[in-house]
């Protein structure tokens, strides 16, 4: 399975609930095992299949800072991209995930999108880590 981006997402970008500049909504980034089904059209965050709580990794994942959200319009190469100038960690864990779903935490847990690994990734006893690209989140065109 490649990336999704959930079809609500766009209804909720639409009709203005979602907030993704700095200082806007507050995303999560959950983690879940290769038992997952990813389906594009759900539409709230929930707990099938997430991955144990361990070390500093609770259900519901990482909260990032909504100050560092941004949203760039890049006239030049059509594009509009989401970032978030932040990575998720979760220290002292032991983590096999397979795919990560970040979702809006101030919107009634709606989903954002889904990131797959292409595979297990693990960590034991150690900081699993989850880096964005450098270049966004997302890329819309």
């Amino acid at each position: 399975m490649a990336d999704v981006i959930y079809h609500n997402f766009f209804a909720e970008i639409l009709s203005k609930t979602m907030d993704l500049h700095a200082g806007g909504d507050v995303l999560n980034l959950a983690l879940f095992t290769s038992s997952k089904v990813i389906e594009v059209d759900d539409v709230t965050y929930g707990t099938t299949n997430e991955c144990p709580e361990t070390g500093n990794y609770v259900h519901g994942g990482y909260a990032f800072t909504d100050t560092n959200l941004s949203v760039t319009d890049v006239d030049g190469s059509d594009w509009t991209i989401f970032d978030i100038n932040e990575d998720a960690a979760w220290a002292t864990a032991t983590i096999t995930a397979r795919y990560a779903q970040l979702y809006d935490a101030t919107v009634a847990n709606k989903l954002v999108c889904c990131f797959d690994f292409g595979a297990d990734k693990s960590s034991t006893s150690g900081t699993f880590k989850v880096v964005f690209n450098a270049s966004g989140v997302l890329k819309l065109s």
